[in-house]
């Protein structure tokens, strides 16, 4: 840019290209009377480029500061929405309560884009913190996040603290939500959640992973390490019994109609009131018409019942996954 300014001129009428010829001619004659020695030390910077470059993955680079906290608390999957809001609403007072903080906003469950496969027990909260200046004498991030995550721990919560852009970055190249985390793949979902247990019971052993474990009953861990829950879900089973009985139900889910707003269109179907749809029991009695046209119970022709099941399924590449989901609350590395 210093250089080349004004009007152009050849090669030869410019001073600095002169000077640059005169060192690379000398140079380049050389190079060709002498090739084997040319070649041999091509050959030794080549080589000493490549041990350098397969030592580049095993260093890792230090976390960015990015100036903000994403806390992630992963409820049990059976909890309610409503549930899961009043635990968001208790734990953003109690965050918000920090001098360091600024504001909190919480996000619950999903957002309203298909890219975002979040279940109703997921949360996730931004907590934007003042300048380092404005921060109380001697605290240090790693000691925010450990007092953070005492102050909001609840049973059957498990607490994943990250950064809101490194985050993004994991979900996207691993889709695992913590910093570190382990992934089973399998074809049962049930053998998959066991071998996801046994892997975070032996990860607790691990030094520096048990300081800020606690548990919360036999099942899931409060904070530290967990094995991302997939079932615990409620479902409601119902089994037909006879051809009849399909005929008629399938009768009574068709969609009645269809909503246009826009350029998107909506199913319409009609819900009995949650009074009557709350209990297995409830359902049983709900009338339907049969083939005759006779009002009948629906568990005159149909099983109906509450069972577990998966509240979310994780695949890849093919195949089932499960999580183990590593948390070390105040920074503290892993062996």
């Amino acid at each position: 840019m210093l250089l080349l300014r004004g009007k152009f001129h050849s090669e030869d009428q410019n001073p600095a290209m002169r000077f640059v010829q005169r060192l690379y001619r000398p140079a380049l004659s050389w190079a060709l009377d002498h090739r084997a020695i040319t070649l041999g030390i091509s050959v030794v910077f080549l080589v000493g480029a490549v041990v350098l470059a397969s030592g580049i993955g095993s260093e890792f680079m230090p976390p960015l500061n990015e100036g903000d906290i994403m806390f992630m608390p992963i409820a049990d999957a059976s909890i309610s929405l409503p549930q899961n809001i009043a635990y968001a609403k208790r734990q953003d007072k109690v965050l918000e309560s920090f001098p360091e903080v600024v504001y909190v906003a919480a996000k619950i469950a999903r957002a309203e884009t298909s890219t975002d496969p979040a279940g109703l027990n997921m949360t996730e909260t931004i907590v934007h913190l003042k300048p380092r200046d404005q921060w109380r004498p001697g605290m240090t991030l790693a000691k925010l996040k450990s007092a953070m995550d005492r102050a909001v721990s609840l049973p059957g919560v498990a607490n994943i603290w990250t950064q809101p852009i490194i985050n993004r970055i994991d979900m996207l190249t691993t889709g695992i939500r913590s910093e570190i985390g382990v992934q089973v793949f399998g074809s049962d979902l049930t053998d998959l959640e066991a071998k996801a247990r046994e892997i975070a019971d032996v990860v607790r052993t691990v030094k520096g992973a048990t300081r800020y474990l606690s548990r919360a009953g036999d099942r899931w861990p409060v904070s530290g390490h967990q094995a991302e829950p997939r079932s615990g879900g409620a479902l409601r089973h119902r089994r037909r019994r006879s051809a009849e009985c399909h005929r008629d139900s399938h009768r009574c889910e068709n969609n009645i109609t269809t909503t246009i707003e826009g350029r998107r269109r909506f199913p319409v179907r009609v819900r009995y009131a949650p009074e009557f749809r709350s209990d297995p029991r409830d359902i049983a009695n709900v009338l339907v018409t049969g083939a005759n046209g006779a009002q009948i119970p629906l568990e005159q022709v149909a099983d109906i019942r509450q069972v577990s099941g998966p509240a979310q399924i994780n695949s890849e590449n093919g195949l089932l996954e499960v999580s183990v989901l590593l948390n070390a609350v105040a920074g503290t590395p892993a062996a």
